[in-house]
């Protein structure tokens, strides 16, 4: 059976771009956004509401000249990105990574950090202007201060 969800409205408190300069020498700038979030009628083993968070994120590549190429106008499928050539980048400096943070409605403080694990340049281009595709792959880990009267009481 699957837990009951109770839509939360939120605000923002910080949402801002991370940006990170890779080996390559691209700037990749990282932006993920609270779209919606619910609380559920699950707890975890402290007595805590379970959030259901939807996130949405966004991913900015600037290469350098030499790394661009010829612009495409058709988007690469999964599959061909997966199945094309890449070379393996890493991130050389963090300019900035910091968490976006929200308030819900009942109290509740969110915050959510993009952790990259893997990042891969493709030899596919995308139509702006010629920038390398890249494969990145990552995680978004939550954080949660939740008021202490939100908390499943003691039987």
């Amino acid at each position: 059976m699957s837990a009951k969800r109770n839509p939360l409205d939120f605000e923002v408190i910080d949402e801002h771009w991370n940006v990170y300069l890779l080996s390559d020498g691209t700037k990749l700038k990282e932006k993920h956004v609270l779209l919606s979030i619910a609380r559920t009628d699950k707890y975890d083993a402290l007595g805590r509401p379970v959030y259901q968070p939807f996130l949405f994120t966004l991913l900015v590549a600037l290469a350098p000249e030499e790394l661009r190429g010829e612009p495409s106008s058709v988007v690469p499928s999964p599959r061909a990105l997966a199945d094309a050539e890449t070379e393996a980048v890493r991130v050389e400096k963090v300019v900035y990574d910091e968490p976006n943070i929200y308030r819900l409605e009942d109290g509740t403080i969110a915050s959510f950090k993009l952790t990259i694990t893997s990042i891969k340049r493709s030899l596919k281009f995308n139509d702006h202007p010629g920038m390398p595709v890249y494969i990145i792959e990552s995680t978004v880990v939550p954080s949660f201060e939740i008021p202490k009267s939100l908390w499943k009481k003691r039987c």
